[in-house]
């Protein structure tokens, strides 16, 4: 399954569901390499229906080898969504919803250009 399918099925809670007709624009420009901010949307067959979806796809650098501690780490909001601690954060306070991520070496299968 790619990454805009697997997206699309969390987003709509369907698991046969299959995205028609995405569309990419871009939100925040990156430095020319196709890193940036987008919005991707469309529409996904869901059983006999169709529903709309949109989701943020942000494309970020890859981290040549910098630990995660260095200043320009690029995957710091990945590990913190991985490691469970946005997902229980304190009354009062919320996050985007997580739903997934690609490694360098697994281009995701969305239209950016």
């Amino acid at each position: 399954m790619d990454a805009l399918r697997r997206v699309v099925v969390r987003l709509v809670g369907d698991p046969e569901a299959e995205p028609v007709s995405p569309r990419v624009q871009r939100l925040v420009g990156g430095d020319g390499q196709g890193l940036g901010v987008y919005r991707v949307s469309g529409s996904a067959h869901a059983g006999d229906q169709a529903q709309s979806w949109s989701a943020i796809v942000k494309v970020l650098p890859h981290n040549a080898g910098q630990p995660p501690d260095h200043w320009c780490y690029s995957a710091r909001e990945v590990l913190a969504y991985r490691s469970g601690l946005i997902a229980n954060l304190p009354a009062g306070l919320d996050s985007p919803k997580y739903l997934a991520d690609e490694t360098d070496s697994v281009r995701p299968s969305l239209p950016l250009a």
